[in-house]
C-alpha cells in the first residue's frame, strides 16, 4: 500500500498523498522527526495503531464487525 501511495517513489509520504487517509493533525502526530512526511515506518505505526484499535478481541484479524466500528472506519481510510 505505501508503494500504491507514493507515486514519486521518494519513499516518504507528503500531506497531498496521504490526503483523505490522515488529517493534517494526524500526520504531524505520527511524524516524530518533525519533516512534514511520513516515512514507511512512520506511515506502519499508525497502521499497526489502528489495527489494535479495530481489533478488540485481539484475534490478529478485523472482520466485517470491526470495520463497521469507527476505529474500523479510520483503518480503512489508510488502506483504500
Amino acid at each position: 500500500m505505501f508503494k500504491e501511495i507514493n507515486p514519486d517513489n521518494d519513499g516518504t509520504l507528503d500531506a497531498k498523498e496521504l490526503e483523505g487517509r490522515l488529517t493534517e493533525a494526524e500526520i504531524k502526530a505520527a511524524d516524530p522527526d518533525n519533516d512534514g512526511t511520513l516515512d514507511r515506518a512512520e506511515y506502519l505505526a499508525v497502521v499497526e495503531t489502528r489495527f489494535r484499535a479495530a481489533n478488540p478481541d485481539n484475534d490478529g484479524t478485523i472482520d466485517a464487525r470491526e470495520f463497521a466500528t469507527p476505529a474500523g472506519k479510520k483503518l480503512l481510510k489508510l488502506l483504500k
